[in-house]
């Protein structure tokens, strides 16, 4: 019996599927901005922010010379590519009163790359320009825009605002990183920008994230196997003796997920090595032989599902 479970794991590596990858996933829900972005300011004490909603809110940047402005730059790497990429940035907002004064701006940064820039024109009206291959335009803002960027495998990229398209051009050069900017002019307060989603994926993605379950033995030690994950991110693994079906679950720092499995349980969390992979290894509790038991396991750095595998205890 384990030989063939040995043979069937052994083809199924042999041709891996494939999947699209996400590169970055940030859904500001768990009220902590996640370690990955990295902060820098220039004549600023200080800023404020909070996770509120389901979205990031940066209202507050404390000057060191209020009479000259003042910039914040938040930016979160993530792995280069120059091939095809799918990017949202997701429920954009803006708000000014009184002697609130600045600009918001929202790049994907690198060849090819586009930005998204809110501020205040000579009228007092606020305005959004898009600039990205292929042009872009200026925009009467509107609370709530979504933009999309589309790159295909022959480097052609379409911008869309609110699913429409509003321009297209080539797009070559590798991208590694989103920036969020704001900039509080000079003798004036800081507007308060709002984002509720960026997301970043690789359409072609690599091998698929893969969970495989070792032969389970009543009584006896079993391990499920999680490959070509997020390398040294952390893993969840669930069980299920219910079956297959889809469960909405909160899973922390990837906000509301649809799980495939019917009343999930968690087993726990395992950090994967350097190549990706993760195992999770403990002793089947005895009398359970005959159980129908189904898996399936979650990269929480990518917030990536993986199959899931159904077996029966031995």
């Amino acid at each position: 019996m384990y030989r063939s479970f040995a043979l069937l794991a052994l083809g199924a590596l042999a041709c891996p599927a494939f999947a699209q990858q996400t590169l970055l996933h940030d859904d500001f829900d768990d009220g902590v901005l996640h370690a990955d972005w990295n902060a820098s300011m220039t004549n600023a004490s200080d800023w404020s922010y909070a996770e509120f909603n389901s979205m990031l809110q940066i209202f507050e940047l404390t000057p060191v010379n209020p009479s000259m402005s003042s910039t914040l730059e938040v930016s979160r790497d993530f792995p280069a590519t120059s091939g095809a990429l799918e990017v949202e940035f997701g429920g954009i907002m803006f708000s000014k009163v009184l002697n609130e004064q600045g600009e918001f701006n929202l790049s994907l940064l690198g060849g090819g790359g586009f930005s998204i820039r809110i501020f205040e024109n000579a009228s007092g009206n606020l305005e959004t320009v898009v600039s990205g291959p292929g042009g872009g335009g200026l925009f009467p803002y509107v609370p709530g825009d979504s933009y999309q960027y589309s790159r295909d495998n022959s480097g052609n990229v379409s911008l869309f605002r609110n699913g429409s398209l509003i321009s297209s051009g080539p797009g070559n050069g590798s991208l590694s990183q989103v920036r969020i900017f704001v900039n509080r002019w000079a003798n004036s307060d800081l507007p308060t920008s709002w984002i509720d989603l960026i997301d970043v994926v690789d359409p072609n993605g690599g091998p698929a994230f893969d969970l495989q379950a070792s032969a389970l033995v009543s009584g006896n030690p079993g391990s499920l196997t999680a490959s070509n994950g997020t390398a040294q991110g952390p893993v969840g693994f669930a069980y299920s003796v219910t079956g297959l079906g889809t469960t909405s679950v909160n899973a922390g720092s990837c906000g509301t997920l649809d799980v495939d499995l019917l009343s999930p349980v968690v087993l726990g969390v395992v950090i994967a090595d350097a190549s990706g992979t993760a195992v999770f290894a403990g002793n089947v509790p005895p009398g359970l032989t005959g159980l129908q038991i189904w898996f399936q396991a979650l990269d929480l750095s990518s917030c990536t599902l993986s199959n899931t595998v159904a077996t029966t205890i031995q």
